[in-house]
């Protein structure tokens, strides 16, 4: 069955190229690839017409959520996508998501029924009419994806090539590139595994705050200003 609801730590860490490949040699011997271990995310995030989800988010609250329509690949009307409400308290994540066909989904966001209901849909529902948000910023990267040997619920994946767009969302393709390097994102219900640690530790490699929407929207502020110099 699939998994719709999630509670775990999501620590992430700013990596250059070198890095990345000598990491990736180091945890070989504790991690596997997934099942579909390099793929493309593309995500539509939605907010106000002020970005004031985002806004309040850069405030570093204690608590945080954000909505997003995600797909893994570019999708074709039929393929299933989900809808996702991510909420953060305290450092804890907690993600609600339902999964439809990507046209049932645009039909939703025409001002449509969502076609899933009870349980996390009625929630992701209310959330979006009662912050009236909507797909504001076309955000993909391509990720390449862990998991533990002994534990599976262990996750590390590594994201690069963040990109996004304002104009023509649904086109699911291209985009403005916003970040260099690599994002690597630890996923864990449980304490850090020793060899994890010793790792980090043995290569200086510390946790930093990083959000790819916070990012862009850096950029798109900075393009702002730009036109109006």
């Amino acid at each position: 069955m699939e998994r719709t609801l999630f509670k775990r730590k999501e620590v992430k860490y700013l990596l250059d190229e070198t890095t990345f490949r000598v990491l990736k040699e180091d945890f070989s011997p504790y991690l596997e690839e997934d099942d579909y271990p390099e793929y493309t995310i593309c995500n539509l995030y939605f907010d106000t017409e002020d970005f004031d989800s985002i806004r309040t988010s850069r405030a570093k609250p204690s608590f945080k959520q954000k909505m997003r329509l995600r797909s893994y690949g570019i999708p074709d009307l039929s393929d299933g996508v989900f809808l996702e409400l991510k909420k953060k308290y305290e450092g804890i994540v907690y993600k609600r998501r339902i999964k439809a066909p990507y046209k049932e989904m645009l039909s939703y966001l025409d001002g449509g029924e969502l076609p899933v209901v009870g349980g996390s849909a009625a929630e992701i529902d209310y959330t979006r009419k009662r912050l009236n948000l909507s797909p504001k910023v076309y955000l993909a990267y391509d990720r390449i994806a862990f998991h533990g040997k002994e534990d599976t619920e262990l996750r590390v994946t590594f994201d690069h090539n963040v990109r996004y767009r304002l104009e023509d969302r649904f086109s699911f393709d291209g985009g403005k590139n916003v970040e260099e390097g690599y994002i690597m994102e630890v996923k864990t219900a449980s304490p850090y595994p020793r060899w994890l640690l010793d790792c980090l530790e043995r290569h200086k490699i510390y946790p930093r705050s990083y959000s790819k929407y916070s990012k862009v929207y850096e950029d798109i502020l900075r393009e702002r200003k730009e036109k109006t110099v």
